[in-house]
């Protein structure tokens, strides 16, 4: 038994010390591949400025104003699709909330419809009496 047990921890030391040092390979690696990246970037807007500095001021002016115009555009079409996809949801949404509503039976609805009805017409006659009564007094006393 106790054997078997010092094996199993030799095992597990070694399976760590393998993973530590799988862990720090990836690491280096995505290291380097970071490195590769932005000298790749350097590079790349070093090709670009010398570009710029061999064309003409004017061009290169147009060149700054078709890219700003491009952005702009850019940034329109995500705003306008920002917004349709709010109302869009917004739609949808209503539309799944009422699929969820427990609507009551007919019979139902127009039996409580019709109490609101009787109730308010019998507190129109009972108020139209009051006001003909308060007409009726203040004529006597004046």
């Amino acid at each position: 038994m106790s054997n078997k047990k010092k094996s199993a921890k030799k095992n597990k030391s070694v399976n760590t010390n393998a993973n530590l040092e799988n862990s720090k390979l990836e690491e280096n690696q995505k290291n380097v591949l970071n490195e590769n990246k932005e000298t790749e970037q350097v590079e790349m807007a070093e090709q670009q400025s010398e570009q710029t500095e061999n064309t003409p001021k004017k061009v290169q002016k147009e060149k700054v104003v078709e890219v700003k115009a491009k952005d702009l555009a850019k940034t329109k079409k995500k705003e306008k699709n920002k917004k349709s996809n709010k109302v869009a949801k917004a739609l949808k949404d209503t539309g799944n909330e009422l699929k969820r509503i427990s609507w009551p039976p007919f019979k139902q609805v127009v039996k409580q419809t019709s109490i609101v009805l009787v109730f308010v017409i019998v507190f129109t006659v009972v108020l139209f009496g009051f006001d003909q009564l308060c007409i009726w007094l203040t004529s006597f006393l004046y």
